[in-house]
């Protein structure tokens, strides 16, 4: 095998992940950001050295390092040419070299769970001061005097930077940001700014703001509550169950059943769903963890408006996984950790409630590709997009 850069591509994600490029978008940084974008010198760099290597690197090293790349990347590439020692051939197989040996690291999950996360803040070396916005939870009211929402779910304008929001709301906790239910949360926020609007920073990540580009997505899937009729009634409670029919849709999207419920006690009721992964089909976000979505709420039923509302990642043992599988709420094994990545509060005595729309869509954008909740919210729901 032949020498690998590790610094360099140790500098290289971390630099990647300040400026949001993913991976398999390396080889077009130049072509979709321009050929100034602060990225490029180090891309160019590490697979000229990458490249180097491959140079003097005999038949067998050859063919281990193009049995190292992705799947993808083995089809793009002629083995014949590689040991001839094309040149181009030899470009390409450094560059594709450098996306697959920073693509583990870019995605590892468990930075954000490590008992030294915070102490490895960027975003705390440049703004200390953001150790006194955040919550026992980790998480940071909307509202802040120069906290300024960057469009449509990117994060937060914040003197020179934008600060991204957690990494677990992204799309199946790796991709883009779940722009739709960040977006949908600062609205509610502008239109209810005396209930407290909290969301979690992703603080290993910091962009010069005038780096960010915005993504814009379609809604796929929201609806308004559930039979209105039931949410006020002590004793509609218990577990309701939804699962996926369609076995294309459970090898995409991975999860098989979502679980949704009620529970009441002193005039409070409270909600709780949970998406429910296919033991055929765990995610691979993580070799050894899994990690579900997972929303609580609370409704007073006497004032007839709900008056909590929280959003968060469950992550469980993959090896112990099987376990939660097989439990129905509210009897589930408890969760490895929970981090909590948004909460609203409204305080019913000053007259402030989640009123039953906007509760709907917070939900629903938030459990993003998951048709099972727009079902459940509304049976009649038809998915667009």
């Amino acid at each position: 095998m032949i020498y690998i850069p590790k610094q360099k591509l140790t500098k290289l994600v971390t630099k990647m992940r300040h400026y949001d490029v993913h991976p398999i978008f390396l080889p077009d940084v130049e072509y979709q950001h321009g050929e100034k974008h602060p990225l490029i010198p180090l891309i160019e760099d590490t697979v000229s050295e990458m490249h180097e290597y491959l140079l003097i690197a005999n038949d067998d090293e050859l063919k281990a390092m193009y049995g190292a790349l992705d799947a993808y990347y083995r089809m793009q590439i002629n083995v014949n040419l590689l040991l001839s020692r094309d040149e181009q051939t030899l470009k390409n197989m450094a560059m594709y070299l450098v996306v697959t040996l920073t693509h583990e690291s870019y995605y590892d999950v468990k930075r954000y769970i490590r008992a030294d996360y915070r102490e490895q803040s960027e975003v705390l070396k440049t703004y200390p001061e953001f150790a006194n916005y955040e919550d026992d939870e980790g998480l940071i009211p909307y509202g802040i005097p120069g906290f300024v929402p960057a469009g449509v779910g990117g994060g937060i304008y914040y003197k020179d930077h934008l600060i991204f929001y957690h990494q677990f709301l992204r799309r199946y906790f790796t991709s883009e940001l779940n722009s739709l239910f960040l977006n949908e949360l600062v609205t509610y926020h502008k239109n209810h700014r005396k209930q407290r609007v909290a969301v979690a920073i992703d603080h290993l990540r910091l962009m010069p703001k005038e780096l960010f580009s915005q993504t814009f997505e379609r809604a796929r899937s929201f609806g308004p509550p559930l039979a209105i009729e039931d949410l006020d009634d002590p004793y509609k409670v218990g577990l309701t169950e939804y699962v996926q029919s369609d076995p294309m849709l459970i090898s995409l999207h991975r999860f098989e059943r979502t679980e949704f419920h009620w529970s009441y006690s002193d005039g409070i009721k409270t909600f709780q769903v949970e998406e429910v992964y296919s033991l055929e089909h765990l995610p691979d976000v993580s070799e050894d963890l899994v990690l579900t979505r997972y929303v609580h709420s609370m409704r007073d039923i006497e004032a007839h408006a709900f008056i909590h509302l929280d959003g968060a990642v469950k992550i469980y043992r993959r090896n112990q996984y099987a376990q939660r599988y097989a439990q129905r709420m509210p009897d589930r094994p408890r969760a490895l950790e929970k981090i909590k990545l948004f909460r609203i509060d409204a305080d019913i005595k000053r007259g402030q409630s989640i009123n039953d729309n906007e509760w709907s869509r917070l939900i629903g954008y938030f459990f993003q590709e998951n048709s099972m909740i727009a079902q459940y919210l509304n049976p009649d729901f038809l998915i667009e997009g």
